[in-house]
């Protein structure tokens, strides 16, 4: 199975991580390592976003070490948006964002809505709050 690559960019506003491939372990500590040291001078209100798009596949062993990297960018308090378009990686970035109990970190399936969630200040929570408000105000709008 071939491993992973992965490459880092960083503007004024937002450090993107594109992976690629399959993330194995070793390949998953690796990439922590390296998110964390360009991340560590990097402006507090940096903005990150995991671009799993071209993502092939994720050995088991390799999520704890993505969910310590999310772990460890909670505590900068940045927000970070997981782009994935496929169920599977969506999965995966649901994971990451839940184990590590990271309320500033989301899951988007469009470059739209990563914009969107860097853009606001709520929670993760907010986001599913008002979307249930608004299911409901569907649901009796349509029972009227």
């Amino acid at each position: 199975m071939a491993s992973s690559s992965h490459r880092i960019t960083l503007s004024d506003s937002l450090a993107t991580v594109v992976l690629t491939g399959t993330l194995v372990e070793d390949d998953a500590a690796a990439l922590g390592r390296e998110v964390w040291d360009r991340l560590a001078d990097a402006d507090p209100s940096l903005c990150v976003l995991f671009d799993l798009t071209q993502l092939e596949g994720c050995q088991l062993l390799a999520r704890p070490a993505l969910i310590e990297l999310q772990r460890r960018i909670k505590l900068g308090k940045r927000r970070t948006a997981w782009f994935a378009t496929r169920p599977r990686f969506r999965g995966l970035a649901l994971l990451v964002c839940h184990e590590a109990n990271d309320a500033r970190a989301s899951v988007v399936t469009t470059l739209q809505q990563a914009k969107e969630w860097f853009a606001g200040d709520g929670l993760r929570e907010d986001a599913a709050k008002r979307v249930a408000r608004r299911l409901a105000e569907i649901k009796a709008g349509a029972s009227s």
